[in-house]
């Protein structure tokens, strides 16, 4: 035989002579293979050291084969081991504690015996059960839960399954994570980098978070280690020049030394909405590059509306209550209002929390609500009536009352202002706020003290006498009457007053969640809406720490609530508003009549230029389209992305002046509309083409993924923005009517 040809080992091995170059090697440390020769592989008959066999018994264990041509091409083995070994350094093994945990054995075999926890017990089984197919899709899961709930445990399944199936893991506790990118950063040259650290990191086919010994190893607890970068792992990047998608926190790590963020906007092409799914929920699809499970504790979650009030809040704040732990009204008065059928059963509600109906959930009027006593009183009689328990009802006992001289002065003011009137709902919330800036307001507290109430009475009503003359004779404004029918109050309310701070703090100090639910909407804002026609309190998400007396770090997300169209009640300016019959026929098929009022909305296009600058005003992390199915049948259709002035100048974002922005008319991109009934959709893949492209480029404009999309009234009506299976709720028997 030629010394030229290649002799063959005793395994069907190459066993050639190398070429006089120096030989590549991979990060196994094998000789590269070279296109367009023979391949010099080991032979383990040589006296090399046994080597591995293939764990897909496909090869000899050198991690190649040997094609008929004499070639070599590498065996599927061979990229895992090259995985494996890029991910060694890495936390890849089991804490000693969970070793054994198994679906057959406690703690795991007791919790799927719980009808609370043998759904997630299920879910997390099946997922184990077909581990390489969730991790080659990359599917991933996200565990919630208290201290306590064996999340933990659940997570430590699914790692040893990956493991088990040979695939390569990392698993860190939150503030080990955080230690050893800090130790990236301080690094002396030669020693591992960022980049190089998160090269590796996403190169493991599961990577497992944790916030196991948070509470241990960080100052500030579990909650405050994980917060500034939770919101990363749970999204898709909105830009593809990002890895990420940035949370408010991680947001300010990006930001260079002139304190802008790199590339910043998110406007260049729309994004796909984001698959998250509900609080809670396993299965969620993370990435983009590794699969990612996060066991994690869930705080707190605003709700705010996007526009000018009425998106459907409460119905989306009543989905979500099951999460919950709490559901906190931190705004606002009866001048909001929303509608909720359950069992066939109406209830409205002006006041009391839209979770007032799951018993179990703590429902809080926080301090930054002024209350009407006698229309609180009459929504608990109705839902005694309705044999609905009001008991885990709470009223802060720092929230501000409305007194009958505040209706009367509403009223008086309107009537004054004649045709300039700003259209208020005349039930006393403006001059109820107005007295508390004043240091003249009345407080729950105040209905337990019949002395105390006297002299506030008497001190409020001084500066409105000359207001009030023509009603100087009601018998409403009598000083003994009203002193004694608010005390009359105080003693029927007195088991619901309670120090709704201090519970919210307990809520979120276990970990549990807590729901902080907005009135009306950003652009009616007191600061930061259309002043003047707004209203008397600020309904954006900053307003939830003093409305509930929370601090601003206890805020984990923002969800803002908006119509696929545009509404609004009342006077003020309204640039993308269609006084057509198509905004007719929006009024018709969307219901647009005011819980509160009965009064007709103005009803308009999609206004992209205030949605995004809701977006912003409140630090959006989600975006919840309602109703989009009161679009069917209306094509093509526009979404407002810029504003014109008489005068020819054009604005792209929301302008500040109020004479310009009074004068603006919408200026429109067209999108195409879609004609077939999209009630019965439960995931985004069963709406039409024509609607995916409308929630994608909404999304892209404001650069805030959207998590959840109504197709109709009823409860169940609704779109994660996730996995159909994993994220539709289950099946409710009642359902909402939108705010």
């Amino acid at each position: 035989m030629s010394s030229d040809e290649p002799q063959r080992g005793p395994l069907g091995g190459l066993r050639a002579a190398l070429p006089e170059e120096p030989a590549q090697r991979d990060p196994l440390g094998s000789v590269l293979p070279r296109t367009g020769g023979p391949v010099a592989v080991p032979d383990p008959g040589a006296g090399v050291t046994a080597r591995a066999s293939c764990p897909l018994g496909v090869c000899d264990g050198s991690g190649w084969l040997i094609d008929a041509d004499e070639m070599a091409r590498p065996c599927e083995c061979r990229q895992r081991r090259i995985e494996r070994a890029r991910a060694s350094g890495l936390r890849g093994s089991l804490p000693k504690r969970y070793r054994g945990v198994s679906f057959d054995r406690p703690p795991v075999s007791d919790m799927a015996r719980q009808p609370g926890l043998s759904a997630t017990v299920g879910a997390v089984r099946r997922y184990c059960e077909t581990i390489g197919e969730q991790l080659d899709a990359g599917h991933g899961l996200w565990l919630m839960g208290g201290p306590g709930t064996g999340k933990t445990t659940l997570a430590m399944l699914a790692s040893k399954a990956a493991i088990d199936a040979g695939r390569t893991v990392a698993i860190y506790s939150t503030p080990a994570l955080l230690a050893r990118i800090r130790q990236t950063f301080d690094a002396d040259s030669g020693e591992e980098s960022y980049l190089a650290f998160f090269d590796r990191l996403v190169s493991v086919d599961l990577l497992h978070l944790d916030d196991l010994g948070a509470e241990k190893q960080h100052r500030l607890g579990a909650r405050t280690a994980l917060r500034d970068r939770r919101s990363p792992l749970q999204r898709r990047a909105l830009d593809r020049l990002h890895d990420q998608s940035r949370g408010a926190g991680a947001d300010r790590a990006g930001r260079s030394a002139d304190r802008f963020p790199p590339r910043r906007d998110l406007r260049r092409e729309p994004a796909a909405p984001v698959r998250a799914g509900p609080p809670g929920r396993v299965g969620a699809r993370c990435g983009p590059t590794a699969t990612f499970i996060i066991a994690l504790e869930m705080a707190g979650l605003v709700i705010v509306g996007a526009q000018w009030g009425d998106e459907g809040k409460g119905k989306i704040t009543d989905l979500l209550a099951k999460h919950a732990s709490a559901i906190v009204r931190f705004q606002g008065g009866n001048n909001a209002g929303h509608t909720i059928v359950h069992d066939g059963e109406e209830y409205k509600f002006h006041l009391i929390p839209s979770g007032i109906l799951h018993e179990d959930k703590y429902c809080v009027i926080g301090n930054g609500v002024v209350v009407d006593p006698r229309v609180l009183l009459e929504e608990i009689d109705g839902l005694h009536r309705a044999g609905v328990s009001a008991s885990n009802l709470r009223v802060s006992s720092n929230a501000h009352l409305i007194m009958p001289y505040h209706v009367l002065v509403d009223a008086a003011e309107e009537l004054k202002l004649g045709k300039l009137s700003i259209g208020t709902t005349k039930r006393g919330i403006g001059p109820a706020y107005a007295d508390k800036a004043a240091r003249l307001g009345i407080r729950v507290q105040d209905l337990l003290d019949e002395k105390i109430l006297r002299k506030k009475i008497m001190a409020a009503m001084e500066p409105k006498r000359q207001l009030l003359r023509p009603h100087a004779k009601d018998p409403e404004l009598d000083l003994h009457s009203m002193t004694e029918e608010y005390i009359t109050y105080g003693h029927r309310l007195e088991h619901y007053i309670a120090d709704t701070a201090r519970l919210c703090w307990e809520q979120l100090d276990a970990g549990r969640t807590v729901l902080f639910e907005g009135a009306q909407g950003a652009l009616l804002d007191l600061d930061h809406g259309t002043y003047p026609f707004v209203t008397s309190s600020n309904p954006t998400a900053g307003a939830a720490c003093v409305g509930a007396g929370v601090g601003p770090t206890d805020i984990d997300d923002v969800w803002g609530i908006a119509k696929a169209y545009t509404t609004r009640v009342g006077a003020g300016p309204f640039p993308s508003e269609l006084e057509d019959p198509i905004g007719e026929r929006l009024r018709e098929n969307g219901g647009e009549f005011g819980t509160t009022t009965g009064r007709p909305r103005r009803c308009g296009w999609l206004d992209l230029v205030a949605l995004r600058y809701a977006a912003r005003l409140n630090g959006m992390t989600g975006l919840v389209i309602t109703k989009l199915d009161v679009l069917t049948g209306i094509g093509p259709l526009q979404v407002a992305v810029r504003y014109r002035h008489p005068e020819g100048a054009t604005f792209d974002e929301f302008p500040y002046h109020q004479s310009v922005l009074h004068r603006a008319t919408a200026e429109y991109e067209e999108l195409p509309g879609w004609d077939e009934d999209i009630s019965g959709a439960r995931s985004l893949d069963e709406l039409p083409r024509a609607a995916r492209d409308y929630l994608d480029y909404v999304a892209g404009f404001i650069g805030v993924p959207v998590v959840i999309v109504g197709v109709g009234p009823g409860r169940d009506q609704v779109i994660w923005a996730g996995d159909p299976q994993e994220a539709a709720p289950e099946a409710a028997r009642a359902t909402t009517g939108e705010r």
